[in-house]
């Protein structure tokens, strides 16, 4: 079994990693799945969103776990929503600690690297960076707003220092894995300002770490047992121009200039390293990229914080295949594959199961895995959930058919575990539908799901959709037997009233207690046939 690691770099890299935490709640990575992010912004809100998703699963996690109201995790299965070991990186427990920041607050270029120099250094330093708010003054702690290059620079000064959260979080992993594949998994984009500036400096210091120094001995504990992959994200959406045209952020007309360089610098750093002799000239082990034609539009433009909030796009969903690529084929310990570079690139403006980048034989269990998840959060929000809160009935206090799959209970007596599930269900409803809607907006035909009358379109660029609270019941069978398609048009899935059918006339699961029981129960007959 293997230990793995994804770290999101910046905001796209958090984008991806949440869609990555999706794929793996649906049970498509076996072991331990350490996550974490990168970025400079700590209020950014492509950061929050992916920080609460992950806090959402391991809240239901601990919750649902030795209680009235249980799951056994062993017994769940495979495929169970449950039945995936997903942990912060930076924390045990029940602590959510997934953010490493480099630079501290109120800290600018300058004053990280520019007081005190001689007078021939400081004209260097201001050849190399702009001597104003634009560069050497700028406040770091919104972002290195798309300057890649002042982003290395602080990068790295950070990482001079003795002690690094991040460093030591990866040490401590490898430290307690000996004997097990150890996979890192890093993920940015080419365009933007974190992502740019630390996906290249993490990658070459994680591998620097483990490669045998003079004496034989390396930085990382199990070294030769340590993977990593990188997937560099190119342009793919498009932001309004900023209305303050002072204002220090990267504009769209940089956007493709700005890839073409970084492009440009990792050609020539991993040609050079593919040039050199022996096994760790390579920093990847595995490398994929991933653009797409008609880039998505997201109709605003912010800086960053709590603003910069883009909605979950097609392109991530595609691009959370590397990791899980990566993670799969290195599920044990083998031998160094030759570099790979996987390019996603669209003939037309459709996208469905069969389009995403994995071996054939992968497609059919991701949309499987995927929609089982997928058709479980529509069934138990709108179906079972609602059946468990309905008072008994009668004077003798009858329980329901729901409540009676559920060890007859009712809802009131697991509120805080019904309301944590809750939270985790909407937020990823929220993100289905989120994709689904901006395909729509740039005329991609979008044939993964279809949520139709679960959700509706909202005009707030962050918030593209508003998820329905409640449904009559003819249009919800309607659209929970069209949610998931093989092929384009062909349904896939048991329709509704079979599995209304199934769950009437089944028992309790015996090896779980409470509500607990109707939670696998539904997750089991909400699967793919």
């Amino acid at each position: 079994m293997a230990k793995n690691i994804i770290v999101g770099v910046g905001g796209t890299g958090a984008k991806t990693v949440e869609a990555a935490l999706v794929l793996m709640m649906s049970g498509m990575v076996e072991g331990d799945t350490y996550v974490g992010i990168v970025d400079q912004d700590l209020a950014n809100g492509n950061v929050a969103r992916t920080v609460n998703m992950l806090a959402n699963l391991r809240k239901v996690q601990r919750l649902w776990s030795n209680t009235d109201h249980g799951i056994e995790w062993g017994e769940a299965g495979p495929q169970s929503i449950f039945n995936t070991n997903i942990r912060p990186l930076f924390a045990d427990d029940d602590e959510i600690d997934v953010v490493y920041r480099p630079n501290t607050e109120g800290d600018t270029l300058h004053q990280m690297l520019g007081r005190g120099l001689d007078a021939p250094q400081e004209h260097l330093f201001d050849m190399l960076f702009l001597n104003d708010e634009s560069e050497q003054k700028m406040k770091l702690n919104e972002g290195y707003r798309g300057r890649a290059h002042v982003g290395s620079a602080a990068f790295l000064a950070s990482l001079n220092g003795t002690k690094n959260k991040f460093f030591e979080a990866i040490e401590d992993i490898c430290q307690k894995s000996q004997g097990e594949s150890i996979n890192i998994f890093l993920v940015g984009s080419a365009f933007g300002g974190t992502g740019a500036a630390g996906f290249p400096t993490l990658a070459r210091r994680l591998h620097n770490m483990r490669v045998p120094d003079d004496n034989g001995s390396a930085k990382l504990a199990n070294a030769s047992s340590v993977r990593i992959g990188g997937l560099l994200m190119l342009p793919y959406f498009m932001f309004d121009s900023p209305e303050d045209e002072e204002d220090v952020v990267v504009r769209p007309d940089e956007l493709l200039p700005k890839t073409k360089l970084a492009l440009e610098y990792y050609h020539k750093l991993l040609d050079l390293e593919d040039s050199d002799e022996g096994d760790n000239a390579r920093t990847f082990d595995m490398f994929y990229t991933l653009g797409w034609n008609d880039p998505f539009p997201l109709g605003y433009h912010e800086p960053g914080a709590n603003e910069q909030s883009n909605p979950a796009l097609p392109a991530e969903l595609v691009s959370a295949t590397a990791a899980i690529d990566f993670f799969r084929k290195f599920n044990q310990l083998t031998e160094v594959e030759e570099t790979r570079v996987h390019l996603s690139s669209r003939d037309d403006q459709a996208i469905d199961w069969g389009d995403l980048p994995i071996e054939a034989a992968d497609q059919r269990e991701y949309q499987a895995r995927l929609g089982q998840l997928l058709r479980f959060c529509i069934y138990w929000r709108y179906i079972f959930a609602p059946e468990l809160r309905q008072p008994l009935g009668g004077f003798m206090q009858k329980y329901n058919w729901a409540q009676k799959l559920a060890g007859k209970s009712h809802a009131d007596q697991a509120a805080d575990q019904m309301e944590a599930l809750q939270d985790l269900i909407r937020s990823v409803q929220f993100w289905a539908t989120s994709i689904e809607e901006m395909a729509k907006r740039s005329s991609t035909s979008q044939y993964l799901w279809r949520f139709g009358p679960f959700y509706r379109s909202n005009d707030e660029p962050t918030k593209p959709v508003l998820l329905a609270n409640s449904i009559d019941e003819d249009t919800w069978a309607y659209g929970f037997d069209a949610l998931i398609h093989n092929a384009r048009d062909t349904v896939a899935g048991p329709p509704a009233a079979i599995i209304l059918d199934n769950l009437v006339n089944a028992s309790p699961q015996p090896k779980h207690s409470g509500i607990g029981k109707a939670v696998v129960s539904v997750y089991e007959n909400c699967k793919i046939s």
